[in-house]
């Protein structure tokens, strides 16, 4: 083999790699746009849900407010209690959901 046959082997070999980087960091580019694209989903999902329990406890402090015993006043308010427990979980979850999606944007930026 030549000098000029190995020169030509060894740029042909360089073309190869960077034609599979390009065609890999497509691919995980891709992957990383699908996950966030996830991501917001559920962040939408969470944030109807936070939306649908508020409605729930504002129907929930009416029937409080109306209680004729003090039985049913308590059991409302523990109904309350969970669904407020339930906003915050969700909320939190929201917070890590962005944070990652954050995450994820900053380092397909820096490739």
């Amino acid at each position: 083999m030549t000098r000029e046959d190995r020169e030509e082997c060894w740029s042909s070999w360089k073309e190869a790699q960077e034609l599979l980087r390009l065609r890999r960091d497509e691919y995980y580019a891709e992957v990383r746009s699908r996950q966030i694209g996830r991501w917001r989903d559920w962040v939408e999902q969470n944030d109807n849900m936070i939306e649908t329990l508020q409605g729930e406890i504002d129907r929930c402090e009416d029937l409080e407010r109306d209680a004729r015993t003090g039985e049913f006043a308590d059991r409302v308010r523990s109904w309350i209690e969970a669904k407020s427990q339930k906003i915050s979980d969700l909320e939190s979850r929201n917070e890590q959901l962005e944070t990652k999606i954050a995450e994820t944007e900053s380092r397909a930026c820096s490739y």
